[in-house]
């Protein structure tokens, strides 16, 4: 029995504008362009017969578009079966200065069987400045039929190590390191590359679309690359892996004694309670370069103005689902006794070394830089902690598997 997708969009779906953030000083102000959702990327296949059972989920990839120059990141919320607006993720974007087309933003996530989901976007500063929500897209999947073990197991995407180079010299991405848990599958994995942000144009050679591909940096800078991996096996359907991300930077001389670089590592997706590891250890510094974190996007009055919305006391568009904070789904006192707990930067343990952590107690996007200074030289580094809410959980990791499909 062949498996099906159904996709619903809201009738505003087809263009979600989101509004300038509110700043205080007006002369900072920055317009954020239209933002298009659409879901991208799906294919229906046939299902193989007599399946070991049921599939009553997949894995979606949604894209969205915005020309903004300098947003540092974008968060997703969603919503499900029309339950209460919860934060979900957070995905890097291109940076400022960086000469790439906009490739625009991409995030995933499991959709579940006869559940309705509407999925909204926002774009943010590194200091935690949001845009107002996107319109909504609202998407229900309808899963008939059973499912085979290329279908159950979903692909996971290995883009290789953080690299410091040489500018001018030829680079090397390398995915080889991906796999299906169904590992008849591995060897027909399809790629996909994309550079999303990089100080000059990058062209990918032989192509974006094998598991080894290459290009030549000639400019000193950061090159930002994301890697999706799909099932291209008979039988897989909309099978697609999470996105993962790699850097290369390319510098003078990675041999130079006094060279300072400083990479706050990748964005990390955690839950509420969990001790996370802030991991600068790809760092570059000479002996008795210091080290620091600290938190760009505290807990502060935002969260306090949106709160406020959700209770009523003030205009309550694009903001309501931004205000749940603890793991019960009702907004009530509790979120106000825990966002008046958790006022101000989080506590980041070893903040003075390369290596630090806190513990996720709000479900937010935290933003954390990282600095390197020898007394001479300063340079720094962000990078993005997604703390979903709970009522979300089901979104970001699919269901487990039946044991046959791991031989």
């Amino acid at each position: 029995m062949p498996t099906t997708f159904a996709l619903r969009s809201s009738p505003r779906a087809s263009s979600a504008h989101l509004m300038a953030p509110r700043m205080a000083d007006k002369a900072r102000r920055k317009t954020h362009q239209a933002v298009v959702l659409a879901v991208t990327l799906l294919v229906a296949c046939p299902a193989v017969a007599e399946d070991p059972i049921p599939l009553p989920w997949r894995g979606v990839l949604i894209g969205a578009d915005h020309t903004s120059p300098d947003v540092h990141h974008d968060n997703v919320y969603v919503q499900i079966n029309g339950g209460p607006g919860a934060y979900y993720t957070s995905t890097p974007a291109r940076q400022g200065g960086s000469a790439l087309v906009d490739p625009g933003i991409l995030f995933h996530l499991f959709t579940r069987d006869a559940t309705t989901y509407t999925v909204y976007v926002t774009s943010s500063y590194a200091n935690g400045l949001e845009s107002e929500l996107s319109e909504g897209l609202t998407i229900q999947g309808d899963y008939i039929g059973s499912s085979s073990c290329t279908e159950q197991t979903v692909p996971v995407a290995d883009p290789g190590e953080d690299q410091v180079v040489t500018v001018g010299t030829p680079v090397t991405l390398d995915a080889t390191g991906s796999h299906d848990p169904y590992s008849p599958d591995t060897p027909q994995l399809s790629y996909r590359w994309e550079a999303y942000s990089a100080p000059e144009a990058v062209t990918l050679s032989p192509d974006t679309q094998t598991p080894v591909a290459g290009f030549t940096p000639t400019t000193v800078g950061d090159y930002y690359f994301r890697l999706t991996v799909r099932d291209e096996a008979w039988g897989a359907s909309f099978n697609r892996s999470p996105i993962a991300y790699v850097r290369v930077s390319a510098v003078l001389d990675p041999d130079d004694p006094s060279l300072l670089h400083a990479n706050a590592g990748r964005p990390k997706q955690v839950e509420v309670g969990q001790f996370v590891t802030l991991d600068g250890g790809s760092s570059v510094g000479p002996s008795g370069t210091e080290y620091r974190w600290d938190q760009t996007n505290p807990m502060g009055v935002r969260e306090l103005q949106s709160m406020a919305a959700t209770f009523g006391t003030t205009n309550c568009a694009g903001n309501c689902y931004k205000a749940n904070f603890d793991a019960n789904s009702v907004v009530d006192g509790k979120d106000v006794a825990l966002l008046a707990n958790n006022w101000g930067p989080v506590t980041i343990a070893f903040a003075d070394g390369p290596v630090a952590q806190f513990l996720a107690t709000v479900a937010r996007p935290h933003i954390f830089r990282l600095s390197l200074s020898n007394g001479i030289a300063y340079t720094e580094d962000t990078t993005i902690v997604a703390v979903h809410h709970p009522d979300v959980a089901e979104v970001v990791t699919p269901p487990p598997y039946d044991p046959l499909c791991s031989p």
